[in-house]
């Protein structure tokens, strides 16, 4: 049984050079471009009953292609092919950069939240609704985003009120990612009377309860390190510190010795900038 003899070809990215398999020393070279598709590649050899094998990398598809005529194979040709650019199905999502930021309650944080929709092989996806979201409060601007040509898509997260830990997360169909943020409390508004009021007894006594305030921003959020000052209005009583910077819980804590003369103590707590609260104390 006779056959024609097959072309064979040197293939460099879209460019192949064929010549004629007989291999005559006197033959040239004849370059004929082609614009080679995967999809159009397999359909080609497809019709002419060739098979061909995958061996996949990061970045490019190698291809073997086996031509045959008949049961003999007659020459075969290695071509580097660009994968199909047509957009995958998302496989994935991944956080770019904006997580773990701190800001002040109420505002919104300095960077935006980015994350990135790729397929199988860690492309970018693009036109990929995203939602940004949480059970924690805050609002996102945009919301929902759709994947850029890189992947990527960003929102700006307003932060919520009270300050906390917050986890938030970002999701597309069949996948979800999720991140951290954290929301501090705003600059004092407001020194509070917490215990230790209206107690009475008798002259050169420490008060059974010591004097308790805290500190809290316009939104009620307790404020750590503020500097509180305490003074009995020179009653010769005996304060433990006339200055206390406030805990973790937003308190400032003192005790009280009361004066050798019986009678009424005010003592004032105060912050700078702030209006201050009194402790009405009764010596008798």
């Amino acid at each position: 049984m006779s056959a024609n003899p097959a072309p064979s070809a040197f293939c460099a990215g879209a460019q192949f050079l064929h010549r004629p398999a007989g291999g005559g020393s006197g033959n040239l070279l004849q370059r004929r471009s082609h614009r080679w598709h995967i999809r159009k590649s397999h359909r080609h050899h497809e019709q002419r009953g060739h098979r061909h094998q995958h061996l996949h990398s990061p970045h490019q598809t190698r291809r073997r292609y086996h031509h045959r005529i008949g049961r003999q194979p007659v020459h075969h040709h290695y071509g580097l092919l660009r994968r199909d650019r047509q957009r995958r199905p998302a496989h994935s999502l991944v956080l770019v950069s904006g997580g773990k930021q701190r800001g002040t309650v109420g505002t919104t944080l300095p960077a935006p939240i980015v994350v990135a929709v790729k397929d199988t092989y860690g492309n970018p996806v693009s036109g990929i609704s995203v939602n940004f979201g949480g059970s924690v409060g805050g609002t996102f601007s945009p919301n929902p985003v759709n994947s850029n040509s890189l992947g990527e898509a960003s929102s700006y997260y307003t932060l919520p009120t009270k300050a906390s830990m917050l986890t938030l997360q970002a999701s597309i169909t069949g996948f979800q990612i999720k991140f951290s943020e954290q929301s501090v409390a705003a600059s004092p508004a407001s020194v509070n009377v917490v215990l230790g009021n209206n107690q009475s007894v008798p002259p050169n006594t420490l008060l059974p309860q010591p004097l308790v305030v805290n500190v809290e921003d316009q939104y009620g959020n307790l404020i750590s390190g503020a500097t509180v000052s305490f003074t009995d209005n020179d009653a010769h009583g005996t304060l433990s510190s006339s200055t206390v910077i406030t805990t973790a819980n937003g308190q400032a804590t003192v005790t009280y010795i009361t004066p050798s003369q019986p009678g009424t103590v005010t003592i004032t707590a105060s912050v700078l900038g702030l209006t201050p609260v009194n402790f009405t104390e009764t010596v008798q």
